[in-house]
């Protein structure tokens, strides 16, 4: 055992080294943090991303009440020329910026919707009949009747969401500086959803991380009524949490709401070390040792099983890092090395401080001690006295249950991942309902041996237009060919039979040569060889999506478009893809943990068949997940997919506890099975099922979260841990009375 001095110099040395990594902490939830770099569509939205335009955007809709137009409109336009102002803005898009092709004498012009500099002579018909035969700007920026106005922001590439919410506050600091928060109707956009996450990451920061602490505080104190050991218990568990919280600091990965559930995991797994630590040190105390003997006899008979506990956990942990997606990935490394930090700081560095301060006068409260003894006697005696019924009972009932397992479903939707009534959902059904659906796919089509300006491709894409209107789910589509077709329109007098691609291919030159807007270079690259097309989806789901991607795969087939020639991205595109990834990762993870739990257990009792029936309650926390997850219509998403490795990974800790002890009291003090299997669960089985209701009730704290998949994360793993319990109580005894009879 350290000396206190020693102790107390690493613990100054673990703090000096989190202050400093923590300064360089980058919290940031945007989407490119849960989409993986080599991923092929994330790559191809980066390169649209530098030439074209930015789809990370905000879409503000405003309703005109029964107040005049004029004065409307002149709060609408200040407010987005002073938007326009703020740092970090590409671009403004409204009515008083979309460029309108209309026709004039002898060719064609480039109009603004309304002039925001002469509202005073705003014609409310005239502007009526424009929006009536323009075809795209009905679709983005206003209504038929004109009642409704939408603002789409094109803010430039920010990574910190701390900067992005800074950037949101500011705009809706000026909707009400220009008195027009009453009009706002809806607030849209990837942005949204982005900033929405971020603020409920600062309330898991503000309060659930906070009452995880305390909680694990009060628990403590009732279960050894120590002033000393609740406080040294408490300042580790903090300590743990500060140290481990600032890897992602050292790292530089990006916090997320992924990862913010690491804290609570690291101060929920301390807590438990802590307990089966300080449950050893009491029974020393009553058998009448003194604070030092008991510390250092407890320390000496938790840390093997307590080193094979964290290796394992560890291990559950650090299964995630085959995921292809980085939070998960960095969850699964930090949480693995802060597992083996816990075990360390516990182990280690806890008990010299111990010895230092406390005088020794523990105790627990006779009522909750005598009650768990009298649960553990009871369950244990049943188990072992009709075992093979017992284990009977169990796979019947496990069989029975494991049908709600076939209807878990992998799905994602970000809306989905609020409350239906949360403002960001809420503003997603208005958008859609009023304008477009709001997932956005590109499409960049590439032609390196020429260019894209010709009639042949662009009547080409104008059917591929076409049909893939007839797909359903898909709202809006818009490219270059679309001004094409309208500068043709608009030049021979806006005659509807003109409103087609032209018939050669120098009369598109010409026409871009007429063209004195900007807006088309939003679509078409400078050298004219790439061209964007934009699709709207009235849909959020990865798998519908995904569903709709196919079928427009099939129609660029059938259209003759090469695999070669285009590529997809987007948003959209890009969160089907990490859907597609989810399944793959979590397969490979869960085998990966129990896999290598098993051979640490083999090396641990060198014995093949204790290993394999120990599996057993290791194996039930993610039955427990599933059939849950079954029964409540709990998808298998990103939040999800964690939480099988990261339950193996913490059910077995208790298993291996009550299993050496099983191995100590049988083997080594030559006890009979029944004296063995009583003695291991009077001494472990009051610490696992306090550890486990510690856990339990540390991971339901996420429950309080707005954000559904930190909620059912906490929620699964709660009952994962449980799950696991009622197994090492009912069947590990009944598994280890077969096994041992049988060999003696």
């Amino acid at each position: 055992m350290y000396s206190f001095k020693k102790s107390v110099s690493i613990i100054c040395i673990f703090i000096a080294f989190a202050s400093v990594f923590l300064t360089r902490l980058n919290v940031s939830n945007t989407p490119n943090t849960y989409i993986p770099p080599e991923l092929e569509s994330r790559q191809l939205n980066e390169k649209i991303l530098k030439e074209f335009n930015n789809d990370d955007t905000l879409m503000f809709l405003f309703e005109i009440k029964s107040e005049e137009y004029s004065n409307f409109l002149k709060r609408l336009y200040g407010l987005v020329t002073a938007i326009q102002g703020i740092e970090n803005i590409l671009d403004v898009h409204s009515v008083f910026s979309y460029e309108a092709i209309r026709g004039v004498d002898g060719g064609f012009e480039t109009i603004k919707i309304i002039n925001g500099d002469d509202l005073e002579n705003f014609d409310f018909n005239k502007t009526k009949k424009i929006v009536a035969t323009d075809k795209f700007v009905k679709d983005l920026f206003v209504n038929n009747d004109l009642k409704i106005f939408g603002v789409l922001i094109e803010p430039k590439e920010i990574e910190d969401s701390f900067e992005r919410l800074a950037l949101e506050d500011k705009i809706i600091k000026l909707i009400h500086k220009f008195g027009l928060k009453k009009n706002e109707l809806a607030y849209g956009g990837e942005f949204s959803v982005d900033t929405a996450q971020y603020k409920e990451l600062n309330h898991m920061m503000a309060i659930v991380v906070p009452i995880t602490f305390v909680i694990g505080c009060i628990l403590l104190y009732l279960l050894f009524q120590s002033k000393t050991a609740v406080i040294v218990g408490s300042m580790f568990n903090g300590l743990v949490a500060f140290v481990i919280f600032s890897l992602f600091g050292l790292f530089g990965w990006p916090y997320n709401m992924i990862a913010a559930m690491i804290p609570t995991l690291m101060m929920a797994l301390t807590i438990a070390f802590i307990v089966h630590l300080y449950n050893s040190i009491l029974l020393r105390i009553e058998s009448g040792k003194s604070i030092t003997e008991a510390v250092e006899m407890s320390v000496k008979k938790v840390k093997k099983p307590s080193f094979f506990s964290a290796i394992t956990t560890a291990a559950g942990l650090f299964s995630l890092c085959v995921s292809q997606i980085p939070p998960i990935r960095s969850v699964g490394v930090i949480g693995g090395i802060g597992v083996m930090a816990i075990y360390y700081f516990v182990l280690y560095l806890l008990p010299p401080i111990i010895v230092k301060f406390d005088s020794g006068n523990w105790k627990q409260n006779l009522i909750i001690r005598n009650s768990l003894n009298k649960i553990v006697i009871i369950i244990v005696n049943l188990s072992i006295r009709s075992p093979k019924t017992l284990i009977a009972m169990f796979v019947l009932i496990m069989g029975v249950l494991s049908i709600f397992i076939f209807k878990v479903e992998s799905e994602s939707n970000l809306r989905k991942f609020f409350h239906p009534d949360h403002a960001v959902n809420v503003s997603s059904e208005v958008i859609k309902k009023e304008f477009v659906g709001t997932t956005i796919v590109n499409i960049l089509f590439t032609n390196n041996d020429g260019t894209v300006l010709t009639t042949e491709f662009n009547q080409r894409i104008d059917k591929l237009k076409q049909r893939f209107l007839n797909i359903k789910h898909l709202s809006r589509v818009f490219s270059t060919t679309d001004m094409i077709k309208q500068m043709h329109w608009a030049f021979n007098e806006e005659k509807e039979s003109f409103y087609t691609v032209p018939d050669s291919d120098e009369l598109i030159e010409q026409y871009l040569l007429i063209y004195d807007g900007e807006d088309i270079f939003d679509f078409l690259s400078s050298d004219n060889k790439r061209f964007k097309m934009t699709l709207n989806l009235d849909v959020e789901g990865a798998n519908e999506i995904e569903k709709v991607l196919k079928q427009m795969e099939v129609v660029l087939d059938e259209e003759g478009f090469t695999k070669s020639s285009y590529g997809m991205a987007g948003y959209g595109k890009m969160f089907s893809d990490q859907e597609n990834l989810i399944m793959n990762d979590l397969l490979k993870s869960v085998s990966m943990s129990i896999g290598v739990i098993f051979i640490i257990m083999f090396l641990l009792w060198r014995s093949f068949s204790s290993s394999l029936f120990c599996m057993v309650p290791n194996i039930s926390p993610v039955l427990g997940m599933f059939i849950t997850m079954g029964v409540f219509g709990i998808w298998l998403d990103i939040g999800t997919a964690m939480i099988a490795s990261v339950t193996v990974g913490i059910a077995v800790d208790d298993t291996i506890h009550v299993f050496q002890g099983f191995l100590t009291n049988f083997k080594e003090k030559k006890m009979n099975l029944k004296d063995a299997l009583f003695e291991t669960y009077n001494e472990s089985g009051r610490a696992i099922i306090i550890t486990t209701l510690i856990l339990s009730s540390q991971f339901a704290i996420l429950m309080m979260t707005n954000f559904y998949p930190l909620r059912n994360f906490g929620l699964l793993t709660a009952v994962g841990i449980i799950v696991a319990l009622i197994f090492d109580l009912l069947l590990l005894p009944a598994l280890i009375s077969l096994q041992y009879q049988r060999s003696k």
